[in-house]
């Protein structure tokens, strides 16, 4: 059976990723002018399968988000290796279906330097992020969340190699702008939906 909790967390996910490919779009062709086409199979396949990815979270796996009885980080570092966990590993599967090919063993260990990021983000940064932030729940996930994309994002990619890549900063600054945009102006949307 399919709860409400799923449902609203489907149409939560749906909008950011919709949102962030939209603008990171944007930012990349018209604002810094790259040779990219809005209408690729790539790029339209990369957001199906991130929203299939998050849709098996949502809707089968996050309810082993209470498996553990954990509190605090431990508990958002779990709940948050569960849902991009599921979101990133059945997102390779679906691309490399989209492909006919297998998923690239090295897939797993950016999954996994990401999933690094996310429970770095956990235990040492969100503590010290101000319980109150702005005057609605919005404001404080925009920030939240941006500051948690970035840990991930960044994690991951220093973790691989030691480094961040150059041609990774377009996608920085465009999920610096994206992230708080979807928590502004479309999770309200959404919310009223």
């Amino acid at each position: 059976m399919i709860d409400s909790k799923s449902v609203a967390m489907f149409k939560t996910d749906v909008g950011k990723v919709v949102t962030l490919t939209i603008i990171s779009v944007v930012f990349k062709k018209f604002i810094l002018k790259l040779d990219i086409d809005p209408f690729s199979d790539s790029l339209i396949q990369g957001a199906m399968s991130t929203i299939i990815g998050f849709a098996v979270y949502e809707f089968i796996t996050y309810k082993f988000n209470d498996l553990l009885k954990l509190e605090g980080a431990y508990k958002m570092a779990w709940v948050d290796i569960l849902k991009f966990g599921t979101m990133m590993v059945v997102k390779e599967f679906v691309l490399a279906s989209y492909k006919g090919t297998d998923v690239d063993p090295k897939k797993y260990i950016v999954i996994g330097a990401v999933l690094a990021g996310f429970i770095g983000y956990d235990f040492f940064i969100k503590p010290k992020i101000p319980k109150k932030y702005g005057k609605s729940k919005y404001d404080k996930s925009a920030i939240t969340d941006t500051v948690k994309t970035m840990a991930s994002f960044i994690a991951g990619d220093i973790l691989i190699d030691g480094d961040i890549e150059v041609s990774n900063l377009p996608q920085i600054v465009s999920l610096l702008i994206a992230v708080p945009i979807f928590h502004l102006v479309v999770r309200p949307i959404i919310d009223k939906i």
